[in-house]
């Protein structure tokens, strides 16, 4: 079951980002232990990431994601998701996708 509090934005802070970091390489309670390689590059996680789901200050989920440009259409390919255990299965994938896609979209329009 998801939380009422949870909420879903881009990752802000160094302490926010270094959580991010180490979800992304499946590090501890986000375990699955794939580094896929964007470390922290001088205290900021690169920018082309840093969406997570958070309860309270807590990351619970992260999405790294690259958007771009194919033939003039925005796209956004989905790199690593990571869930604690206690928040799979329970649509904050989807939600986290869609919360990508808006801001794709915001993106092409400005």
């Amino acid at each position: 079951m998801i939380a009422a509090a949870l909420t879903i934005r881009k990752c802000e802070t160094l302490e926010e980002m270094q959580a991010a970091s180490a979800a992304e390489r499946g590090v501890g309670v986000f375990g699955c232990g794939i580094d896929s390689g964007a470390p922290l590059r001088g205290g900021k996680q690169d920018r082309r990431a840093g969406d997570g789901a958070f309860v309270e200050r807590e990351l619970v989920g992260f999405a790294l994601a690259i958007p771009g440009l194919r033939n003039g259409h925005p796209y956004c390919i989905r790199r690593c998701w990571r869930f604690r255990h206690a928040y799979r299965n329970g649509g904050l994938g989807r939600r986290m996708k869609l919360y990508q896609r808006d801001d794709a979209l915001a993106r092409e329009s400005s």
